[in-house]
């Protein structure tokens, strides 16, 4: 019987050991995806910059576009920068 006690015994020490080294491999994964999720965190938060500033710089560009197109009435297109200081 105390054989059979030290035989169990011993099987379950086996058991928790695996199972701790199953635990630790499973911790260093979970250490991997924490990492690489924080790298995918940081990435998205650079490219939402980086859009903001694009579509800030893409707005100002039609704005100065828009600017050219100006028409003024009473002065034909033809008429030269020098004439128009002359008179």
């Amino acid at each position: 019987m105390k054989a059979d006690f030290k035989s169990a015994v011993d099987d379950i020490h086996k058991e928790v050991q695996e199972i701790g080294m199953h635990m630790g491999a499973l911790e260093e994964r979970a250490d991997e995806f924490c990492l690489a999720n924080n790298e995918i965190v940081d990435k998205i938060h650079k490219l939402e910059t980086d859009h903001k500033g694009l579509v800030e710089k893409m707005a100002d560009l039609e704005f100065r576009s828009r600017r050219n197109n100006i028409c003024v009435r009473e002065v034909p297109e033809t008429i030269t920068t020098e004439q128009l200081r002359e008179e």
